[in-house]
């Protein structure tokens, strides 16, 4: 990468903040059955990828993976969720963790808002993409990453998010019980999904596998 190139913060503190980030997905899928959906949009929602995202020594080199993701639960309100059984986190090889640690790194180079990372490139398509590109160099994610904010770009929360759960707009409506022609109009942008009913856009939610808070994000 050539050093005129923007990143998001000094390179110092990239090695920690991608094992931090890493350990902090894993951790809340493995400890507190969060899928790394649900732990990011509250990553993003609760302003602490933010500041992770800016380089603020605190998120990204002075709390641990596992204290990070408890500081995002707190902020949430989330103190009580029942753990899972005990499980092996193998150091750093679950799809989980690549896909915190990659993320990581895809927004430090990129210097991209997590928020607008996690529009195009949802987190449950991260994980997926762990046996494709777990052992892939990072200049490989780079460009796969790139190819599909390319290809997304314009694109609505809801649209991205279904493309990548793989739907089609007939599909989606017939699994969520929404209206065919609602989601076109919100894909559209004729219609505001901000102004749907909260009932019909966490439906939506559930079939894609992802969180309200990710679908409305724009």
């Amino acid at each position: 990468m050539k050093s005129s190139e923007p990143t998001a913060y000094p390179e110092t503190y990239l090695d920690d903040a991608m094992r931090t980030l890493g350990e902090a997905v894993e951790w809340a899928a493995l400890e507190r059955g969060m899928p790394p959906s649900r732990f990011l949009a509250a990553f993003v929602a609760t302003g602490v990828a933010d500041a992770f995202g800016v380089g603020v020594p605190k998120f990204v080199a002075g709390l641990s993976g596992p204290e990070l993701a408890r500081e995002v639960l707190r902020r949430c309100g989330i103190t009580d969720e029942a753990r899972k059984k005990p499980a092996a986190h193998g150091d750093g090889a679950t799809p989980e963790f690549w896909a915190g640690w990659i993320l990581a790194w895809y927004q430090w180079r990129s210097a991209l808002p997590f928020r607008a990372i996690l529009r195009f490139l949802p987190a449950d398509e991260l994980v997926a993409l762990y046996t494709a590109l777990h052992e892939a160099s990072e200049e490989r994610c780079w460009q796969a990453f790139e190819k599909r904010r390319h290809e997304r770009r314009g694109m609505t929360a809801l649209a991205a998010a279904r493309k990548a759960a793989g739907f089609t707009q007939t599909q989606l409506s017939a699994h969520s019980g929404v209206a065919l022609r609602s989601i076109q109009q919100w894909e559209g942008r004729s219609r505001n999904l901000a102004h749907a009913a909260a009932s019909s856009v966490a439906a939506i939610a559930r079939v894609l596998g992802t969180t309200s808070e990710a679908l409305l994000a724009e």
